[in-house]
């Protein structure tokens, strides 16, 4: 069966803090037979995945303020303003969590502005993580606004390495969705998203990108099993 229509949701995230250089190579070749929408490397990769997916049409991302998105805003600023330059495609940043939860929202906003305007400057995506697992569901909502008013181009759920991190749930995926939709954002689910059906359920529930280092199992776990699957 024709899978592509699933391999452009996939964002190939070997995002682990031992990750080897062999590795990186393999999830690069793996993103380009795959047909997958990007890799997602740490910065240290970037010029190595770069030449890897040379003129595959695989997209390169990595991460600004990860996994804790407390920096200073001129640190996150100049780290986005560094990888962009160094040829990225997309950045996934994270959200100030901190700040945020005392209430400061001009400094998220300021934080995340800070960084859009080098995205801007090199016409990049930006995603903003806002780490789903520590908001209720009234704060899910309230820093989906802030990264709409800002105008981001994705809210993502989760950076998925935090110390006895849940699953994504779809829905708080559905949530997020339904709450930026309307205003022209896109929403990235990850967090242990490992089998076609949760990643499925996270399409269904709203999901335009999907973070995953399980891209190849997902993928094929549909192609054997495409009766079991509505489509």
């Amino acid at each position: 069966m024709d899978t592509s229509k699933y391999t452009g949701f996939i964002d190939h995230s070997p995002l682990k803090m031992d990750a080897t250089e062999e590795e990186i190579i393999r999830f690069c070749s793996e993103a380009v037979e795959y047909s997958f929408h990007a890799v997602v490397v740490f910065p240290h990769y970037i010029s190595l995945a770069k030449e890897r997916i040379r003129d595959s049409g695989v997209m390169l991302e990595t991460v600004v303020g990860f996994p804790f998105g407390n920096e200073l805003i001129s640190i996150k600023e100049e780290q986005a303003k560094a990888y962009l330059d160094l040829g990225v495609d997309e950045i996934d940043m994270v959200m100030n969590i901190s700040a945020f939860k005392s209430g400061r929202t001009d400094h998220v906003k300021r934080d995340i502005d800070a960084v859009l305007k080098q995205i801007r400057a090199k016409n990049a995506l930006l995603k903003v993580i806002i780490e789903i697992e520590l908001l209720s569901d009234e704060e899910i909502v309230r820093a989906c606004n802030i990264v709409a008013d800002v105008g981001a181009d994705f809210v993502k759920t989760s950076v998925g390495l935090l110390r006895g991190s849940k699953p994504c749930e779809v829905e708080k995926v559905k949530l997020m969705h339904d709450t930026v939709a309307s205003k022209g954002l896109k929403v990235k689910a990850s967090g242990a998203i490992h089998t076609p059906e949760k990643f499925l359920a996270m399409i269904e529930a709203g999901a335009s990108r999907i973070g995953t280092s399980k891209g190849i199992e997902i993928i094929k776990g549909i192609q054997d099993n495409a009766s079991s699957f509505d489509y």
